[in-house]
């Protein structure tokens, strides 16, 4: 909000002085110093009014004077994962910015306020990364049957059967691999939407991200 205010005094300053008629560019410190008064000026102006007429300026403790509903004294609750300091204490939703409760590698308030994931769980579209298996023969004993890959019944007659043998289990991405190391939605499990997981896709060396690439 500061270095908001700041810039737009500084533009203010700058479209009030080069409207100033006979300023000589050669006469520098007469420049900076009219330039550098108007900025003072106007940036008092600004920390001093209450543009939202909530009853309190920047001077006095408000962080976002373009909202009337945030301010040091404001009944908007402070949690809620709107992702805003609303009763401007420093703080976002009431989540000190070094909390990762779920160790995602996102900051609990990055997860409520820019990627909307849910703080509390690690990977918050379930979209783990597919276990690695295959499919082989075995040999069913002699008195069973083989019935949806697996022996069951029991019967005289012998059967080859198959079962899925996993050689790597299925691992949770987690929501700040997604962002930093793949580039998925978080909060999708299918973020390019052609039918497959995205960890299936990942795990597969497939492209997350193109529809096109299966």
């Amino acid at each position: 909000m500061k270095n908001r205010q700041l810039l737009l005094s500084s533009t203010l300053a700058a479209a009030i002085l080069f409207a100033i008629p006979n300023v000589q560019a050669a006469d520098l410190t007469t420049t900076v110093q009219l330039l550098t008064e108007r900025v003072d000026y106007l940036e008092q102006r600004l920390i001093n009014s209450d543009l939202d007429n909530d009853g309190y300026t920047p001077a006095q403790g408000d962080c976002d004077d373009s909202d009337a509903t945030i301010n040091p004294a404001t009944t908007t609750p402070e949690v809620g994962g709107d992702g805003l300091d609303n009763n401007c204490d420093g703080l976002i939703d009431n989540v000190p910015l070094s909390n990762d409760a779920d160790n995602d590698g996102l900051t609990d308030v990055d997860e409520l306020g820019t990627y909307h994931t849910d703080p509390a769980k690690k990977d918050t579209d379930g979209d783990s990364l597919a276990a690695i298996g295959k499919w082989e023969n075995y040999q069913c004993n002699c008195t069973q049957k083989c019935t949806n890959w697996t022996c069951t019944s029991y019967t005289t007659t012998c059967s080859t059967c198959q079962r899925w043998v996993e050689t790597a289990a299925a691992v949770d991405m987690g929501d700040g691999v997604e962002v930093f190391n793949y580039g998925t939605d978080p909060t999708r499990k299918d973020t390019d939407g052609d039918g497959i997981n995205d960890g299936t896709e990942i795990r597969n060396k497939t492209n997350p991200l193109n529809s096109a690439s299966k």
